[in-house]
């Protein structure tokens, strides 16, 4: 019998909506992408701030949400493409400045990087009461997926960056996550 893992416990069972998964235990989640802090090059009192900012943010969507932070790092050629389009403001020696950007793009490619940072914001079950029989409990997941949805919209709204990722997102960071490769 293998080890169990974290994953071995996520308890999706199906949609809500275009962005929301419902849990089998009556929770529902949803993510938010946004494109995190850039604090290298913030002082002290700036990085705390920001810090504090987003604390008091979280905090404010109340104890019957579980917010998770994630973080991938992944390789990204796209990056040269990038670095290539800075070609037009070169003003002296044009042609062979074009020349070695073009050379180093194409070696330095296949070691891009890129960060994606990601909320995933949980709505935990049975804070609305209990209710008896399948139909009723499906009706108070909806109300509660609708609810987190609302707030996690707002939250985004409030991120650097920050959109709700649609269903089809959500699930492909799930299964990055999963097989290790973020």
């Amino acid at each position: 019998m293998s080890k169990a893992q974290y994953a071995d416990l996520y308890s999706w069972s199906h949609g809500y909506g275009e962005n929301v998964l419902a849990h089998q235990d009556g929770a529902c989640s949803i993510a938010i992408h946004w494109n995190g802090f850039d604090a290298e090059m913030l002082t002290e009192a700036e990085r705390t701030t920001k810090w504090t900012e987003l604390y008091t943010l979280i905090g404010l969507i109340g104890k019957e949400y579980c917010a998770e932070f994630h973080f991938w790092r992944e390789s990204d050629a796209s990056l040269a493409d990038e670095y290539l389009a800075h070609n037009s403001k070169i003003i002296r020696g044009h042609t062979l400045a074009v020349a070695v950007r073009e050379a180093m793009a194409t070696h330095l490619e296949p070691y891009g990087m890129s960060n994606r940072v990601a909320i995933v914001l949980t709505r935990l079950p049975g804070t609305k009461g209990f209710a008896f029989g399948a139909k009723k409990q499906l009706v108070k997941q909806g109300e509660a997926a609708e609810e987190l949805e609302s707030i996690a919209r707002t939250l985004a709204k409030k991120l650097p960056g920050g959109r709700v990722k649609n269903r089809d997102e959500y699930l492909l960071g799930i299964q990055q996550s999963y097989n290790g490769a973020g």
